[in-house]
């Protein structure tokens, strides 16, 4: 489709990377336009590289970035593009989506996912006494 429409020059179509550590640090803003998404670890794994977000509030993806990114629309290519320039040309919108697109990344670590699960635990069996 790239080629068909004359973008084959600009696309580049990665494949399965195992660097992708390095590639967020290449990145200015990360964007994810999913139609469908259960969660959106990638948009996650973004946040916790320090990139500001810019996702469709697809299920799942919206909800996790939602007040920590840019969210629009799901098909909605402008307000896409407008969410991009609005962060690419505001210096404080962007150290914002950064800080709290960290804070929210930190949310879903391993260890307070972990506390959380453990609290869980407890509480059931509390319940069951």
């Amino acid at each position: 489709m790239a080629m068909r429409l004359g973008l084959g020059r600009r696309c580049l179509f990665a494949g399965t990377r195992k660097d992708v550590p390095e590639v967020l640090a290449c990145a200015s803003i990360y964007l994810q336009s999913s139609r469908v998404e259960g969660f959106g670890i990638a948009a996650l794994e973004a946040m916790a590289a320090g990139l500001p977000v810019v996702a469709s509030d697809a299920p799942g993806l919206g909800e996790l970035v939602r007040g920590a990114g840019e969210i629009f629309r799901v098909g909605d290519a402008e307000a896409c593009a407008a969410a991009i320039r609005m962060l690419a040309s505001d210096t404080g919108a962007m150290a914002r989506a950064k800080a709290v697109g960290r804070l929210r990344a930190q949310e879903f670590s391993i260890d307070a996912c972990a506390a959380r699960y453990a609290r869980l635990y407890l509480e059931c069996l509390e319940d069951a006494r």
